[in-house]
């Protein structure tokens, strides 16, 4: 077993080792003779084991360098102002289609684009998880006096413990207000609520 794992990375050798030991915790129900066992050198650690028969060591996460990540930012807040000039038309698929001389695929291909674009642009400027991204709607957006400075900020409500949703608030960026109208408009007219910014319409 050893020397058949030892292709992988120490972190992969670790989580198998541990889940193999889990089994000796049945030992107690069985034979002395019909135990089990790893077989592991004495005196080593799992830890210790992993560390010497993988061929590379844990791994890392990855760092997402601020120059990189500034960029991504930069390019967000330019596509959702870029799509916030053509608000009056992201309601309708064949008026935007008309106006900006594309196929209606075209058009809902924009919109998808569009749509993407705004969540991740207030996933970024907030921290909000995707879970909580599906609890804001049209009205989350609100912007909060605090001695004289306006803070943004936007609100999202969870029911985890508690029986009624609990409403939690994120500051963010006033980006995050025109992210929030496109998405209101985007599609408003084919949705089945008006206003409901996770309904999106099939065509």
């Amino acid at each position: 077993l050893l020397h058949g794992i030892q292709k992988n990375s120490e972190k992969t050798v670790q989580s198998r080792l541990l889940a193999l030991s889990v089994l000796t915790q049945v030992n107690k129900h069985f034979p002395e003779n019909r135990h089990f066992s790893l077989g592991l050198p004495e005196g080593k650690s799992i830890k210790q084991i992993a560390k010497q028969y993988s061929n590379s060591g844990e791994g890392h996460y990855p760092t997402i360098i601020p120059a990189i990540y500034e960029q991504l930012m930069g390019r967000l807040v330019k596509d959702v102002e870029t799509a916030y000039s053509k608000l009056k038309d992201l309601c309708n698929v064949k008026t935007y289609a008309q106006k900006h001389k594309v196929t209606e695929r075209q058009a809902c291909i924009d919109f998808k684009l569009i749509r993407g674009a705004c969540f991740m642009t207030l996933s970024a400027f907030t921290g909000m998880r995707i879970s909580e991204l599906t609890r804001i709607d049209s009205t989350s957006y609100k912007e909060v006096d605090l001695d004289g400075v306006t803070l943004c900020t936007l609100r999202s409500w969870t029911s985890k413990l508690e029986k009624l949703p609990r409403e939690d608030a994120w500051a963010c960026a006033p980006i995050c207000k025109l992210a929030l109208e496109i998405l209101t408009a985007l599609n408003d007219d084919y949705r089945s609520e008006k206003g409901d910014i996770h309904i999106s319409p099939c065509f």
